[in-house]
């Protein structure tokens, strides 16, 4: 599918930031996390047959009156510790495609995900640019429309980001009250603003890969879940509680992308995954809490175990980010057990004997649900990060289903797509 870019501007607040709120301060569990973008798409039918020129108007319109909610989106870094909320705006893309949007819904490759945000994965993870947010609106000659958004993940997370796509759906609908974010992680996790507490731009996993990259899209349908989680309940001879879906999903994956690595016996391989800490927090933090409220979890495996064997590893690796965690990371000495995390998770990934993927799940997040006026989207893809060994879940177009999308190296990709076991699952 060939797109066309039609127009690019800048989108501001419709009404200036107060003086009080031009600093906004990140927290320090935004402090280590790099300027690069988390990428969404949500495609639409349309079938209110809702003017093109009027779906573009209302989105331009509600999004300058939801930027004056979430003022940070439209500010820009200044330093380790601080957004500067200047009202710069946030890039917005106009693109046309000359076929349909059927010819981009459920494609299997990220390649074709990627013509629809604003900032492709480029060289490398690292961005490059400086917006915070970017948004392209694709329009097709069907009368369909994709919307591709790009968050910067240094002020947020994906849990951020749907609470902005619900705000921005909301007011397009006429609703201008029903999100308002709650700024609260530099109150929780005061910034540090420790110069050696940040990843290098050196860092492998923020530069360009040393080889060609392909990302792909494994669809594993609700009925083929119940039968992983019967094998895994089979295999285990477990009593403990069900595997989830995201458990037995992501345990399959990392044991066939190590498979596809031709590793001999004897390898290593590590899992890293992030944990929202919003309901593990005492009391549980608002659903609309912006920032980056997360930890990173890990889980270690041996190139000889069984899939199912890694769902126990994953799940304690899990259960380790708890409340009493939680409990240190804001007491007295929290900024200790960060460094501590963020130093774990760093060791594995320089380990020359560890194969390290990173995982991350978006399930369950209402991504199907951002209605702007003219339906629900009929699907919602990622081109993901541009970053080698890495896996990113979402919910299915059909209930209780799970589409992964993993980028690896071309040659590892050609076997994970050949894998017999893997293909057991998948539609």
């Amino acid at each position: 599918m060939k797109l066309n870019i039609v127009s690019k501007e800048l989108i501001k607040p419709s009404i200036p930031t107060p003086p009080e709120n031009l600093g906004y301060n990140l927290s320090f569990l935004d402090e280590p996390t790099p300027h690069f973008y988390i990428p969404l798409v949500l495609y639409y039918h349309n079938h209110t047959h809702t003017n093109q020129s009027e779906i573009l108007s209302r989105l331009k319109s509600a999004l300058s009156e939801t930027l004056t909610k979430f003022y940070p989106l439209a500010g820009r870094n200044k330093g380790q510790t601080l957004v500067s909320c200047s009202d710069e705006g946030v890039c917005f893309v106009v693109a046309r495609g000359e076929g349909m949007i059927e010819e981009m819904i459920g494609s299997a490759d990220g390649k074709e995900s990627e013509k629809l945000v604003p900032y492709g994965k480029g060289d490398g993870i690292l961005a490059k640019t400086e917006e915070l947010l970017g948004v392209q609106v694709s329009l097709f000659s069907c009368g369909g429309v994709a919307i591709g958004v790009c968050i910067s993940h240094r002020v947020a997370d994906v849990c951020s980001l749907c609470a902005f796509l619900q705000g921005w759906a909301a007011c397009a609908c006429g609703d201008k009250i029903k999100v308002s974010p709650v700024f609260n992680g530099s109150s929780l996790f005061p910034a540090r603003g420790t110069p050696d507490f940040k990843p290098p731009e050196s860092c492998s996993a923020l530069q360009p890969p040393p080889e060609p990259l392909a990302t792909k899209r494994f669809v594993f349908s609700a009925s083929a879940i119940d039968e992983m989680k019967a094998k895994h309940t089979k295999t285990t001879n477990t009593n403990t509680t069900p595997a989830s879906r995201v458990e037995v999903v992501s345990a399959l994956l990392w044991k066939r992308c190590m498979a596809s690595k031709e590793h001999k016996n004897g390898a290593v391989s590590a899992n890293t995954f992030p944990v929202n800490l919003r309901r593990r927090m005492a009391p549980p933090l608002p659903e609309y809490s912006f920032g980056n409220l997360y930890q990173t979890a890990s889980a270690v495996a041996d190139w000889e175990e069984d899939w199912p064997s890694l769902v126990k590893k994953l799940r304690a690796a899990n259960e380790r980010i708890d409340s009493s965690y939680v409990t240190k990371l804001r007491g007295e000495n929290g900024f200790e057990v960060l460094k501590e995390n963020f130093r774990q998770i760093g060791r594995l990934m320089v380990e020359s004997d560890v194969v390290v993927f990173r995982f991350t799940s978006w399930c369950g997040f209402p991504v199907y649900e951002m209605d702007f006026g003219w339906g629900n989207p009929g699907w919602v893809s990622t081109p993901g990060f541009g970053s080698i060994d890495t896996v990113i879940l979402l919910d299915s177009r059909y209930p209780g289903g799970v589409e992964a999308w993993v980028t690896m190296a071309d040659q590892d990709m050609s076997r994970l797509e050949q894998d017999r076991e893997l293909h057991s699952f998948t539609c």
